[in-house]
């Protein structure tokens, strides 16, 4: 690990990956994945119209032995043929605080065509965040383009798993995590008790202080209650 950049964020290196999606796939613009979770289960229908037909097409449950799911974030689309493929993080923050907090990595593909939509969800692996959460904490979950980042407020760091790698690539650390923000360019604001930080779509280390800071974006809004 080198050494911390200013003085909240640390970096591993890693090779060089492969190339990120860009833009969201034609071929499900007019679906979308309806999500539902409890504790132990997180699962997805998709509705919507393909090729003139509407109704819910398919539906997939995330099998993993989750222990306190709190939050989902999908990652972008890829399509080859008439098949639409893409990541989703589910992020586990444990029953108990002796417990560090995981990141399961699932690949779901939406098989499309004929006015019909096969769907599937298949775990690829799970990354320990060596972070605290427990039954009583609250969950921070976001992405860039290249990264996501996950926290629970039982802990002190923020950690950046790499997406074309699905590795630990680095952490922010400045006090307790209180929120994470983006915007639609993939960049993040967190929040901590003590500032806030704010990282560009690359990871590279960006603007820091002592107030408060939060990313809104086209889609999501920011809500301060």
């Amino acid at each position: 690990m080198m050494g911390k950049i200013g003085v909240a964020i640390a970096l591993l290196a890693l090779p060089a990956g492969q190339a990120m999606a860009g833009e969201l796939a034609a071929l499900d613009k007019d679906i979308a994945a309806q999500f539902s979770m409890n504790q132990t289960s997180v699962s997805f229908t998709v509705c919507g119209t393909i090729d003139g037909i509407s109704g819910c097409f398919g539906s997939a449950t995330l099998s993993s032995p989750f222990d306190y799911a709190c939050g989902v974030l999908q990652g972008t689309p890829e399509t080859n043929g008439n098949t639409v493929t893409r990541a989703i993080y589910v992020l586990d923050k444990r029953t108990s605080s002796n417990s560090h907090v995981t990141l399961y990595v699932f690949e779901r593909k939406d098989v499309i065509s004929n006015g019909s939509d096969s769907v599937s969800a298949t775990l690829k692996t799970s990354v320990d965040l060596n972070i605290t959460g427990g039954s009583g904490s609250h969950c921070l979950l976001a992405s860039s383009t290249k990264y996501v980042y996950a926290s629970t407020d039982a802990s002190s760091e923020v950690v950046l798993m790499k997406k074309a790698h699905n590795k630990i690539y680095g952490i922010i650390e400045s006090g307790q995590p209180l929120a994470i923000t983006t915007d639609e360019r993939g960049w993040i604001a967190i929040q901590f008790s003590g500032g806030y930080y704010v990282v560009d779509p690359d990871g590279d280390a960006g603007e820091e202080g002592g107030g408060t800071a939060a990313l809104a974006s086209q889609r999501d809004g920011w809500i301060q209650n």
